[in-house]
């Protein structure tokens, strides 16, 4: 019987370099079934081909675009045509779900090794056992590469893929003859834009943190690129949320299998920002979450110098922006007012720039003072002196507790040296309770002496002046960026009145704005911009 001419599309897939070895390559495949479509007078509509995908768990474009066609009426065929069934799937979930496809297209599926039986039971229980063998097969081969790279993973080599940007894969020694193992190393080029992207996200070009937006942005405009590609808000976050940077590389996040291994391997790898820096990103990428962003966090981020800072003394609500009829001015306004009605509260709207220019004014004359600072930092060091010797008596009586805690744990443990006593369980519970009460001791004077403790007060009258004239430049400069980063760095909130304004914050906020500046900055730009939270 003359076996019908049909249209076909030729399907051909490799997952690794053995099945090359072993004549699965894509051309042996094709090769096999372009010469099984002639000598059958089939036509061959289409070849779809996956370099490099595993039929078990891999992603696979063309397969997916094949059954696109097909279930789209792109190609019109009457078969896919495989080398052998494991190259069409090595899952059964998806064979079925893709021959269902096929079959509700009239598109037959054959498989030039696998001799499936005409009889449309028989090929259902010939597929269904030829499934489940190589799912099976692949389970297994899973399992056992599984165990190899978690192996690796804990020897700390590289497990293979893409490195991180900013790092590259080199061989290391092999010295036992082995398989030859890999680790990373920092890539210079690279690891400059990645602690770029990293200062950005932190202080931006002005003091005031970035987004992944505006770093992409940046990067892009300034002709920095990713390997030659230009950077995606998404490539910005893969950078600021991986904490290989700082030297913990991951492994294991994304395992398919649980069952074969749930733990989070940590692989040591050099790092390029510090633990501090990666931390300070996270947190301040989760002030941006848009899900958990609120009105404070929202207010910081917008462009307008005083917004998320301003309080109306009279309801308590923040002052937003809101424009007048005609657009041409901006106000301050009572968001109470806005949300609500005019009359819900009596604070007068304020002409933008002349509130801001008002806060200005007022915190170079109160605030920003050597007087001022002088003042606060002497009636603190007078406040802690006297908290000191409030405490000296309280201190001096943990000090005698942890001494005889500590005489009768070196009594007892000199009566086990001479063999006086033996080391039963008992003694292990008496030196355990000596040794949680020496640690409760211990964290009772630490906390005592914190109270106490300025480790950061540390500056004369010459680094006062240094840090006003660096904040002096800030607030005449006209960069409004840089200026709210400076009030965000002092400033906890600014209460308006109908004729003042009022500084509310932290004076000892203030000292710690100088110390950090005392080294001084190239610029004159404060150094606590760039370190604000």
């Amino acid at each position: 019987m003359p076996v019908k001419t049909m249209k076909i599309a030729i399907y051909t897939r490799v997952s690794t370099n053995m099945q090359v070895k072993e004549n699965l390559s894509l051309e042996d495949q094709l090769n096999t079934l372009t010469k099984w479509a002639k000598d059958n007078n089939h036509e061959v509509v289409k070849v779809y081909e996956d370099a490099g995908s595993s039929a078990y768990k891999g992603v696979r474009k063309q397969f997916s675009q094949m059954l696109h066609d097909i279930e789209n009426e792109v190609i019109d065929i009457d078969c896919v045509a495989v080398y052998e069934s494991s190259r069409f799937s090595r899952k059964e979930v998806v064979r079925l779900n893709a021959e269902a496809i096929l079959n509700a297209h009239n598109v037959k599926f054959f498989s030039f090794i696998d001799c499936i039986p005409d009889d449309e039971d028989d090929a259902f229980l010939f597929k269904g056992f030829t499934g489940l063998f190589n799912e099976s097969f692949s389970r297994k081969n899973s399992k056992k590469s599984a165990f190899k790279l978690n192996d690796a993973a804990k020897q700390g080599y590289f497990t293979g893929g893409i490195p991180p940007f900013g790092y590259r894969s080199v061989p290391v020694p092999n010295l036992n003859g082995g398989k030859q193992r890999k680790t990373l190393e920092i890539h210079p080029e690279n690891a400059t834009t990645v602690e770029l992207i990293y200062s950005l996200a932190i202080s931006g070009t002005s003091g005031c943190s970035l987004g992944v937006k505006k770093i992409a942005s940046y990067l892009n405009e300034h002709k920095i690129l990713k390997n030659n590609h230009r950077w995606t808000p998404n490539d910005v976050h893969n950078v600021l949320t991986n904490p290989t940077y700082h030297g913990e590389r991951e492994y294991g996040l994304n395992r398919i299998r649980k069952d074969l291994h749930n733990e989070i391997i940590i692989i040591p790898t050099p790092e390029i920002i510090s633990k501090h820096d990666f931390m300070l990103v996270k947190e301040l990428m989760s002030k941006r979450a848009p899900k958990k962003a609120n009105k404070e966090s929202k207010g910081i981020q917008s462009p307008s110098l005083l917004t998320g800072l301003l309080k109306c003394a009279t309801c308590g609500c923040n002052l937003v922006i809101n424009t007048g009829k005609g657009g041409q001015y901006s106000y301050y306004k009572c968001r109470n007012k806005i949300k609500h009605t005019t009359k819900s509260c009596n604070t007068p709207n304020f002409r933008k720039e002349q509130l801001e220019k008002t806060v200005i004014k007022s915190l170079r004359g109160t605030i920003f003072n050597a007087s001022y600072i002088s003042s606060i930092y002497d009636d603190l060091k007078g406040t802690l002196t006297q908290r000191k010797k409030e405490q000296s008596l309280e201190k001096a009586t943990l000090q005698r507790k942890w001494n005889v805690t500590e005489q009768q744990v070196s009594k007892l443990i000199g009566e086990i040296a001479d063999n006086k006593l033996t080391m039963s369980a008992m003694i292990q519970r008496h030196l355990k309770t000596y040794e949680d009460n020496l640690a409760t001791i211990e964290r009772s004077i630490d906390v005592l002496d914190k109270k106490t403790r300025i480790p950061l007060m540390h500056f004369g009258k010459h680094h006062i002046e240094q840090f006003l004239f660096a904040c002096e430049k800030v607030l005449l400069g006209g960069n409004v960026e840089a200026t709210k980063a400076l009030l965000l760095a002092t400033v906890k909130e600014i209460k308006v009145y109908e004729d003042k304004v009022d500084f509310i914050g932290g004076n000892l906020q203030i000292l710690a704005n100088v110390e950090s500046n005392k080294a001084g900055n190239s610029e004159g730009v404060p150094s606590l911009i760039s370190i604000w939270r």
